[in-house]
């Protein structure tokens, strides 16, 4: 099939997508710090920072700037005659080479931190993401098979179409491990949710048997849109790149420029987001139910939700608990520190 999109002005306009996305990503990247940073009552303390979560947002920047610094670069190149015939390959050469391991390393190190993810709401059990992980290591090494592939076209003319068909399959196994360790995700935190409301229902109703109706909606349940919204936003970019990939059209730089920052901003939304449902919480207590989840807590051990008790009488005979949330010595609900 004949694509009328010519290189050149595909390329431009992938520059130009490319670069009004990255407007958007830098204010979310600042904003993400911010909340990395910082909590509604000042500065946080050394050990309460997530370095693992601060590292990923500062590599995923790093590496959407020097994409987007090359895309200009190659541009300017493209427009200079002796520029062109010193690359050897319309102005691209090495910029090319450069570029497609900064788009593919953008999407390995995000992929790597959705199933650090996952590994921590599932309390570190390593079953649970042996199928992303094994999916992960397989798109590393494509990454560096395709790079290796494309120094062999442009400097040694060798035949481009195995390159055409590593980047699909990445693409494809991108697009797996984001469905499958996104539902993992979404599935634990709305079966805690399920059984924390389980449990508050059961108070409300023994505490007063009018008021055994949900309001509000919880706080897990505000995470669990959070997640939705990001994996989503994330898994139709890349499903975009994909078609562009599969049709060879030279579309494909409009999707992969606008891909690598969304990829960015998808990270960024969820914490900023989680931070501002936490801050509001903490701010209007008063605002809360007690049927209302107060954080999103993870354990070592295991996966639980806590609960508002403040506002629950006392009673002679409590439902047991559910295997998910646990109780310390002293009958009170145990929180961990670690939150997603």
């Amino acid at each position: 099939m004949v694509d009328h999109l010519r290189s050149n002005t595909a390329q431009l306009a992938g520059l130009f997508v490319e670069a009004i996305v990255y407007g958007i990503y830098l204010t979310t990247f600042g904003h993400c710090l911010y909340v990395l940073l910082r909590k509604s009552s000042g500065w946080k303390r050394p050990r309460d920072i997530s370095f693992g979560f601060l590292f990923v947002a500062v590599s995923l920047f790093s590496v959407g700037t020097i994409n987007l610094s090359l895309g200009l670069f190659r541009i300017i190149d493209m427009e200079n005659d002796e520029g062109a015939k010193s690359s050897g390959f319309s102005g691209q050469g090495w910029i090319s080479i450069v570029k497609l391991l900064t788009m593919n390393l953008q999407t390995v190190i995000a992929d790597g931190a959705l199933i650090g993810r996952c590994w921590h709401v599932y309390a570190r059990k390593w079953a649970v993401i042996l199928f992303p992980l094994a999916l992960w290591t397989a798109g590393f090494v494509i990454m560096i098979y395709a790079v290796w592939t494309e120094n062999q076209f442009l400097f040694h003319h060798d035949d481009s179409r195995m390159l055409s068909i590593e980047c699909t399959i990445f693409w494809v196994v991108t697009i797996v491990l984001n469905i499958y360790t996104t539902g993992m995700i979404v599935f634990r935190i709305w079966s805690v949710d399920h059984a924390a409301r389980s449990v508050h229902a059961a108070d409300s109703v023994s505490s007063c048997p009018q008021s055994g109706k949900m309001k509000r909606r919880s706080k897990l349940q505000s995470v669990l849109r959070i997640v939705i919204d990001s994996g989503l936003i994330y898994t139709m970019t890349s499903f975009a790149v994909f078609c562009s990939q599969i049709a060879s059209s030279n579309s494909v730089f409009i999707t992969t420029g606008a891909d690598i920052m969304v990829i960015g901003i998808a990270f960024n939304l969820i914490h900023i987001r989680v931070a501002h449902t936490r801050d509001r919480d903490e701010l209007s207590p008063a605002d809360s139910e007690p049927s209302t989840l107060s954080t999103i807590q993870f354990s070592h051990s295991n996966v639980f939700p806590t609960r508002n008790t403040d506002s629950v009488p006392p009673r002679s005979h409590s439902p047991p608990l559910p295997p998910l949330i646990e109780k310390n010595g002293e009958g009170e609900i145990y929180r961990s520190e670690e939150t997603v």
